[in-house]
């Protein structure tokens, strides 16, 4: 804030992992703090609060993910005792970062709807120079839409997730919505929660 304030041309993101992870979860056994290893590690209650302000008031522009597909094993170095040193920094998280803002920024009312678009879509598009084709509904701007259930209750799980991993650290957290339908360039890439999209499909933009 005092960069902008400045006229400093800043941009701050933050992830899921930095509001609903905590110091806590590093006090775990090895084994199980090792799901919770990431850069910035995982910090107090305090510190959420304040990424809770940040996130409402418009000093944070994007909610990211720093996905890291990981299988456990090749995270944990397939030790039986992993270490804080040998322990691959980083956890999975670009299926489950709209859905754990949808549910505990959206739904609570902690967060408005334009905040919520412009968090996970309008910013993004507009920071990488993209806004004449993508992060808005508009003639001419490509049909890249995402048709939620707002009402599905849920629980995260790794058995859900489609990236190459098999761990999540959200395991058997519940959350409200769940994006069914999505849409790339007005053409249907998952419908009922199931891929449709063939390899090749996809774009670099």
């Amino acid at each position: 804030d005092r960069a902008k304030a400045r006229g400093v041309d800043a941009i701050a993101e933050t992830c899921p992992q930095y509001l609903f992870l905590g110091a806590a979860d590093l006090d775990r056994p090895a084994v199980d703090a090792a799901r919770f290893v990431f850069s910035p590690p995982p910090r107090s209650p305090r510190s959420h609060e304040h990424l809770w302000r940040e996130l409402i008031e418009g000093g944070i522009d994007l909610w990211s993910s720093d996905h890291s597909p990981y299988y456990f094993a090749d995270k944990i170095g397939r030790s039986e005792t992993p270490g804080f040193t040998t322990t691959l920094s980083g956890i999975p998280g670009i299926e489950t970062r709209l859905p754990l803002l949808f549910s505990e920024g959206l739904l609570t009312g902690r967060l408005t709807l334009e905040r919520y678009l412009d968090l996970t879509s309008r910013n993004a598009a507009s920071i990488y120079g993209f806004a004449n084709r993508k992060g808005r509904i508009a003639i001419g701007v490509d049909a890249d839409l995402a048709l939620w259930d707002p009402t599905m209750r849920w629980t995260l799980g790794h058995e859900a997730l489609h990236s190459r991993v098999d761990f999540t650290p959200y395991e058997g957290r519940s959350v409200t919505g769940k994006p069914t339908t999505v849409l790339v360039r007005g053409v249907p890439v998952v419908a009922d929660g199931e891929l449709q999209a063939e390899p090749g499909f996809g774009r670099f933009v």
